[in-house]
């Protein structure tokens, strides 16, 4: 090894040992504030009920495409689980909330023009950004009855 070189095993970390003993009376408490044990909740009842939430099952329709040129497929992944469903108005999909959610934040934003009369007589065009759902859908059955008003929530957060 040469004398330039530094090997992690070779560096002591300050602090890294501290002497505590379960046996004696009042040991855990000193444990706790010197940060050897976490005694901070892991989680809420709030955030245990919001999980439950996100996970209830609904069953979506989706609407057709409007055009040929629209995906024919709605694809989300949520943590790693990519879910792949065609978008046929005749068929009932479940899914979790979660992938909903996805799919209401899932918005595609276009320059529309309009033909206009300006003041002056002369033909021109207003330009407008429109914003719409990428995949339209629809949910046919939602367990909570929280759910609706969180549906539209979701789907009216600006993209």
């Amino acid at each position: 090894m040469s004398k330039k070189e530094i090997n992690s095993n070779d560096v002591k970390i300050q602090g890294a040992e501290k002497e505590f003993s379960i046996e004696k009376p009042g040991s855990i408490q000193r444990a706790a504030e010197v940060g050897l044990i976490d005694t901070d909740k892991i989680t809420s009842m709030d955030q245990i009920e919001y999980e439950k939430f996100m996970h209830d099952q609904l069953e979506v329709e989706f609407a057709d495409p409007a055009n040929e040129n629209e995906a024919q497929f709605a694809e989300v992944t949520v943590n790693g689980q990519r879910l792949v469903w065609r978008r046929d108005a005749e068929q009932l999909v479940t899914m979790p909330r979660k992938h909903v959610e996805v799919l209401a934040h899932a918005k595609v934003s276009r320059v529309e023009q309009k033909k206009t009369t300006l003041p002056d007589g002369s033909q021109g065009y207003a330009e407008r950004v429109v914003t719409k759902l990428m995949y339209p859908f629809s949910v046919v059955n939602d367990p909570s009855r929280r759910g609706r008003d969180w549906l539209k929530q979701q789907i009216a957060m600006p993209a």
